[in-house]
């Protein structure tokens, strides 16, 4: 009778283990975390003026609140990463109307070095999105029209309060969604690590009530 060992079915494979993201610390959001402000387990003293946490009271969630023309950027920095964001628009009738260069909006900061260096996904109020770097002041669109400028929004709908914005980044890809509909990729980023940042333009104010940065492993 054949023992285990020449059994020709069995496997001295090791057991695959996928690999698992790097799991988010309490504190200060270094780089990788999850914040629900619902509840909030990070710490958010450090804001820039025009940028507040906002605490919540039962049945009222928190966020971080970010003033007209005002931003932020994360502590630590990060070369491969999901980001999510749940954004509040305070846009009234008159702001929705406005369009192109005139259209209040904001942008998703990434590999963010100064503000003369980084990429983003930048999102108009008048449902109108492009994926740019800055490399020292100068642009170039990595996602966008032919010459340059925004493409519209999937489905855009001007009636939604909310926002669920997803951000992936992993060497020269980066990949994007607005409210569950797919933006268009690119794979001509530059490869790097950096700081992830939220910056609002035209004057809008936007409240982020959910914020995760999450490790993107290879494979």
């Amino acid at each position: 009778m054949p023992s285990a060992k020449d059994d020709p079915f069995k496997s001295d494979w090791p057991k695959y283990e996928r690999p698992q993201p790097k799991p988010a610390k309490p504190g200060k959001p270094i780089d990788f975390f999850d914040e629900d402000f619902d509840n909030t387990r990070y710490e958010w003293d450090w804001l820039p003026s025009g940028v507040k946490h906002v605490k919540g009271v039962p049945g009222t969630p928190g966020a971080l609140e970010i003033g007209a023309n005002k931003g932020f950027q994360t502590i630590g920095a990060v070369g491969a990463a999901e980001v999510r964001l749940t954004v509040w628009r305070d846009m009234d009738e008159a702001d929705v109307r406005k369009v192109g260069k005139d259209a209040k909006g904001y942008e998703i900061q990434f590999r963010y070095a100064d503000p003369a260096n980084y990429s983003a996904l930048q999102i108009r109020g008048d449902g109108f999105y492009r994926i740019v770097r800055f490399s020292a002041g100068v642009p170039t669109t990595l996602v966008g029209d032919a010459e340059g400028g925004y493409l519209p929004i999937p489905r855009w709908n001007r009636d939604v309060l909310f926002d669920e914005v997803v951000v992936t980044f992993q060497g020269n890809n980066v990949s994007a969604s607005f409210n569950g509909h797919k933006l268009l990729s690119t794979g001509k980023a530059t490869d790097g690590a950096g700081k992830v940042g939220v910056k609002t333009s035209n004057g809008l104010k936007i409240a982020i009530e959910k914020f995760s940065i999450t490790e993107v492993t290879a494979g």
